[in-house]
Order: structure tokens, then C-alpha cells, then sequence
């Protein structure tokens, strides 16, 4: 599903090119669509609470840990540092407790928000301004390319495989690896 992916498996287990096909994840281009995501903007703000003002980060996924959440909340506790105006919502079924003490620790637990699992993403992509996953590891998030469908600027890791398909500084950023925190910021 990536060339990540393929690079693994000609590395770990000698598959050869001749045996690998790179297939991208697809991704609902009416469901996701940038016209149809912004017409649920203000509603989707409202229903989360959010200021209409403020930059919104958006992150979904079930591993916080593998999906960087520690660190876009050290990374949360720098843009705090500095002042910005912004709120990180984060959906998916992972244990929140652990990330909102280490941001209460850091002094910036009230710019994050965990929502828990989620029916339908597309409010929570209607809602944000940038998605973001600094993963540790994924092999092609499909959550990525349906943010990146719906219009939003991705940051990801060198990590996902889906970045592969983000040209750094257009579709968004790729950074080498979640330890940087002042880059993800």
C-alpha cells in the first residue's frame, strides 16, 4: 500500500520487484469533497464547541502512542508557549488520560481535546483547519488521504507511507521524525 511498505518487504522478507505492486489506499472522492466538507464548517465548530476563530488541529486515530500523540502534545505545549490561539482535537478510541495529564504537566491541556470514537469523521475534518498525525508508523493512512481530500494540509512523518504522496510545503509537511516537536510545531 506504500513503496514504504515494498521497501519492507523487499528488506525483511526478499520479495522481489517483480512481485510487488505499490496500490495506494482509495478514498471516497464524493463523501470527502472539499466543496461538500466546507459547507460543514460552522456546524461542525458549533456541535464540538470550538471558537470559530481559533486554528484547529485534527487528529484521528486509535494508537496514541504509535500515532504521536505525546508528541503533538509537547508540541501544543510550545505554540502555548508562544501564545498562538489553537485547539488539537483528537478522535478515535485510544486512552486519553495519559496524554491530558502530560498536557496538564505542560501547562496546555486546554487546547486539547479528546472526543472519543467517532461515527462519521467528515465533522471533524469540516471542523479543522490541518490534519495532523506525526505517526511513529503507518503503513498508508488512509486518514490522511481522505484529509488531504477534503481540503485540509496534512502533517505527517517520514513514518507514513501516505506521506509519500505529500509534496512537503504544498499538500503540507513531512517531518523526519515525531521526536522533533519544534518542527511539528
Amino acid at each position: 500500500i506504500s513503496r514504504m511498505v515494498a521497501a519492507d518487504m523487499k528488506q525483511f522478507y526478499r520479495v522481489t520487484d517483480d512481485d510487488l505492486h505499490v496500490i495506494y489506499n482509495g478514498v471516497d472522492s464524493e463523501r470527502f469533497d472539499p466543496n461538500r466538507v466546507a459547507s460543514l464548517r460552522d456546524d461542525a465548530r458549533a456541535t464540538l464547541g470550538l471558537d470559530r476563530g481559533a486554528i484547529v488541529f485534527a487528529l484521528a486515530a486509535n494508537n496514541f502512542a504509535l500515532k504521536g500523540v505525546a508528541e503533538l502534545v509537547r508540541a501544543a505545549e510550545i505554540l502555548h508557549r508562544d501564545g498562538h490561539a489553537f485547539t488539537i482535537v483528537i478522535a478515535g478510541k485510544g486512552r486519553a488520560e495519559p496524554f491530558m495529564r502530560q498536557a496538564k504537566i505542560l501547562g496546555c491541556a486546554e487546547h486539547i481535546r479528546f472526543i472519543g470514537p467517532v461515527d462519521d469523521i467528515t465533522p471533524i475534518y469540516a471542523a479543522a483547519d490541518v490534519y495532523v498525525q506525526p505517526t511513529w508508523y503507518d503503513p498508508c493512512s488512509l486518514v490522511v488521504f481522505e484529509a488531504m481530500a477534503a481540503g485540509l494540509p496534512v502533517i505527517t512523518t517520514r513514518f507514513n507511507g501516505a506521506g509519500e504522496l505529500i509534496e512537503d510545503g504544498c499538500h503540507g509537511y513531512i517531518i523526519d521524525t515525531p521526536r522533533n516537536t519544534e518542527r511539528l510545531a
